[in-house]
């Protein structure tokens, strides 16, 4: 155990005193503060889950990431700071790759199409 929000099993399920990137196949998360109000949730990740959830997981530790706050930061090196991955640039990012991937270019085709926003927003 790292702390009393993560959870570091081995493959036989047994609770690992120290994590090493190698020897983790599980990690529970408690969730002690989320913005959807499902506060003390745990969740669990496996080895084989989503790398980007993993790599998501590790950047938080390594940034000193308070249990209040949001998952999703990063360092922002421009702006000499840390700053929360937030809808607008993941539609920015989305509609980039979307115009690469698909060709469209007109950028009100692309607001339509490619969106993290329900209509209702």
């Amino acid at each position: 155990m790292i702390d009393g929000n993560w959870l570091f099993f081995d493959e036989q399920g047994y609770l690992l005193d120290k994590a090493r990137e190698l020897d983790v196949f599980k990690v529970n998360i408690t969730w002690s503060y989320q913005k959807n109000g499902n506060n003390g949730e745990v969740i669990s990740f496996w080895r084989d889950d989503c790398p980007v959830r993993w790599r998501i997981c590790n950047r938080a530790r390594r940034l000193h990431q308070p249990p209040h706050e949001p998952l999703g930061k990063y360092v922002d090196y421009k702006m000499k700071r840390v700053a929360y991955i937030n809808t607008a640039e993941c539609e920015i990012y989305m509609r980039d790759v979307a115009k690469t991937a698909t060709g469209i270019l007109d950028d009100k085709i692309l607001q339509k199409l490619f969106g993290m926003r329900t209509p209702f927003e």
